[in-house]
């Protein structure tokens, strides 16, 4: 594709996940310690790739050492250290802890040396090793995407006396992240939505609301149901897990709902990436599932107020309760369409189809000697 120096453009990655066709084709660039082989990411594009538009007092232009005089050269050559340190505006660091209730996080920064001055000698140009509580903007969604270990860039800005103040995390090294309408992290605590869990055994109901979370145990045995929160999964590092154990005597419906404020999806898409699961040895009613609630605008039939889609499921459709199996939880991305299955999307802006609330679930039912578990594991949910 081209060459930026000796830097390839194929190793430059975008700081977010905007949609490359809404990128323009002049674009900023963030070049770490000012030092293009320290690492080199296009600024973030987000809102329509306006972000990422060449701004000359933002981005600066680099001048070929042919183009200079020989005191400009050496000038530069010999102060550039100097200005690596206390004047240029990125590094990159890696995450070691978010703060869900305030959305900033600490992080430790990528070792960064001047390798290149006059002396030959290496210089230590970062003015610290680590940085805490620093806010993180990020797209519309902040926060929300960003997991313990990720590798991040940071903007850095300077005071009268060259010291770095106000830092921020801007984007990723590579492979940035989409937003996600909920992406499942750590907690139902400090999410982009309000979460209450309720569990249900024998008809009896507990339910928890931040700042109170479920207890985590560490055997099912123990603890017939539970919702547990991954951290640091081997396969996935931000999800949601939901279980229904192995109680032989009771039935359980342990499930997490969000009400929704204001959210008019505008194509009546449905996304969710998930993993499921029912127990090895279990009744035909074990399922899990998603159910979505709407106002009148989206489903305007008076008999129906929501949407239920399961996973893994061995009943048939129960269209009579709006209930549909769609396919496997198998990891993958699914994209639903629910205006097949009775939502529509109004055109009236004085009465907008708005999603009002949103439960994900296990149902299990457990027969003596059955010691079966029914898990749903969630990553992300959005809607278009």
């Amino acid at each position: 594709m081209g060459k930026v120096g000796k830097v390839s453009v194929d190793d430059i990655h975008c700081a977010d996940a905007t949609d490359p066709a809404d990128m323009p084709l002049e674009v900023g660039l963030i070049e770490i310690a000012g030092d293009r082989y320290k690492g080199i990411n296009i600024q973030p594009g987000w809102e329509g790739g306006d972000g990422a538009v060449y701004d000359a007092e933002r981005d600066g232009a680099i001048v070929p050492a042919f183009q200079q005089t020989s005191a400009q050269l050496y000038w530069n050559w010999a102060m550039r250290p100097g200005w690596q340190k206390w004047r240029s505006k990125y590094r990159y660091g890696t995450i070691t802890h978010i703060y869900t209730d305030t959305g900033k996080c600490d992080l430790v920064l990528d070792e960064c040396l001047a390798t290149d001055r006059p002396d030959g000698k290496s210089l230590n140009v970062n003015q610290v090793a680590s940085l805490g509580d620093v806010p993180i903007e990020y797209m519309d969604c902040d926060s929300a995407v960003f997991s313990e270990d990720d590798e991040v860039i940071v903007e850095l800005s300077h005071d009268a006396n060259n010291n770095w103040v106000n830092p921020k995390v801007i984007g990723f090294k590579s492979e940035p992240k989409e937003c996600h309408w909920e992406p499942f992290r750590t907690s139902i605590c400090g999410k982009e939505n309000p979460w209450q869990y309720r569990n249900l055994v024998g008809g009896v109901a507990t339910v928890y609301s931040c700042p109170i979370t479920p207890p985590i145990y560490s055997s099912v045995g123990a603890a017939y149901n539970e919702l547990r929160w991954i951290v640091g999964d081997p396969i996935r590092e931000s999800s949601v897990v939901i279980e229904a154990g192995a109680d032989p005597s009771e039935s359980s419906s342990p499930y997490i709902s969000s009400l929704v404020d204001s959210l008019s999806p505008s194509e009546g898409l449905l996304k969710i990436k998930l993993t499921s699961s029912i127990g090895v040895v279990s009744s035909p009613d074990d399922n899990t599932y998603i159910r979505i609630t709407g106002n009148d605008a989206l489903f305007p039939d008076p008999t129906q107020t929501y949407i239920q889609f399961r996973f893994d499921s061995v009943l048939p459709d129960d269209p009579g309760n709006h209930t549909y199996n769609v396919s496997s939880g198998d990891g993958t991305e699914q994209i639903i369409d629910m205006t097949s299955y009775g939502a529509v999307i109004s055109g009236d802006p004085g009465n907008p189809s708005q999603i009002t609330g949103v439960t994900l679930g296990v149902y299990s039912r457990r027969n003596a000697g059955n010691e079966g578990v029914s898990i749903i594991d969630v990553e992300y949910i959005d809607f278009n």
